[in-house]
């Protein structure tokens, strides 16, 4: 009889021995060649979206705590047709683990890659981020060459200036000038 192991492993195993998992299947994927990925992409979601169905159940979601941190990887990884609308119900539960310093810096490198493509929903999100997610586990968050990205691109959209300038107000109040003057210019 076939008996599918994944289950039966994520079951009967630490939290420590799934995040391993989860990472083997990250550096796994990460091998693969852009060209041949989309025929290995759908089984790659269906784990994710497995991982966090059982997440969601869960009365202890601190015990997710490395999946999701390996999980916040694949979006990096992500064939080109995969969007933000695509992708977006197995990166929110990310936002819950982005207080980790990976987490925050993939889905934000995500954003950053996609944020020409897709403004409005990425400043959508980029702002979900940075409105509920957890203190960074340094007390702060780096911002750098992702978030000027997602930031300048959007304050200039008339769309997407909005939720820009919100997130430039947040950033601000938690003692970060970086985004200043292109807040004070843009209102």
């Amino acid at each position: 009889s076939g008996v599918n192991l994944l289950p039966t492993l994520f079951v009967t195993r630490t939290s420590e021995i799934r995040s391993k998992v989860i990472w083997t299947l990250w550096n796994t994927v990460k091998a693969i060649p852009q060209n041949e990925l989309s025929s290995y992409w759908h089984s790659i979601k269906d784990i994710w979206k497995w991982r966090i169905n059982e997440f969601s159940l869960t009365m202890f979601p601190q015990e997710f705590q490395g999946e999701m941190e390996e999980f916040s990887y694949l979006p990096l990884l992500a064939p080109e047709n995969e969007d933000l609308t695509s992708l977006r119900p197995l990166m929110l539960p990310l936002i819950s683990f982005s207080g980790d310093f990976r987490v925050w810096v993939n889905l934000e490198k995500f954003l950053a890659k996609r944020v020409e493509d897709s403004p409005e929903k990425v400043i959508k999100f980029y702002r979900l981020m940075h409105e509920d997610a957890p203190m960074s586990e340094f007390g702060y968050r780096s911002y750098g060459e992702e978030s000027d990205r997602i930031l300048f691109t959007t304050v200039r959209g008339e769309k997407t200036r909005e939720d820009a300038l919100k997130i430039m107000d947040i950033i601000y109040r938690r003692g970060i000038e970086r985004y200043k003057d292109t807040y004070l210019e843009y209102t």
